[in-house]
């Protein structure tokens, strides 16, 4: 399968948004299932390594962030997320249990840089 071209894009809460401004996040958790995780998941997750990213506090806002996508991985629930992989997306274990329950997870590794002007 070929290589996607696209930018992904990742519309966020604002503070998650800020977090990744300030470089303090660098994983995104989504649920699988979603138009997000589909996005990824269509070409396979090694073809998204290096593809770029556009992060957005919401989806109608102007203001985003651009940055890459280092690594992809689907943990099967929530209790198989390692510690250091639930440190660098911001949330803790509760949380994420509340967030997604018992569905499998796309965790995206991202490397936040600036955005260049077309």
């Amino acid at each position: 399968m070929s290589k996607p071209v696209k930018p992904v894009y990742l519309p966020v809460k604002q503070k998650w948004f800020e977090l990744y401004a300030k470089g303090e996040k660098t994983v995104e958790l989504r649920r699988m299932g979603t138009w997000v995780t589909a996005q990824i998941t269509r070409y396979g997750l090694e073809a998204n390594i290096g593809r770029e990213v556009r992060i957005k506090p919401g989806r109608r806002s102007r203001e985003e962030l651009c940055g890459v996508i280092r690594d992809v991985k689907i943990y099967p629930l929530v209790e198989a997320i390692p510690d250091e992989v639930l440190r660098m997306a911001c949330i803790d274990r509760i949380e994420a249990a509340d967030m997604f329950g018992d569905d499998p997870i796309l965790a995206i590794f991202i490397e936040v840089r600036s955005c260049q002007s077309a």
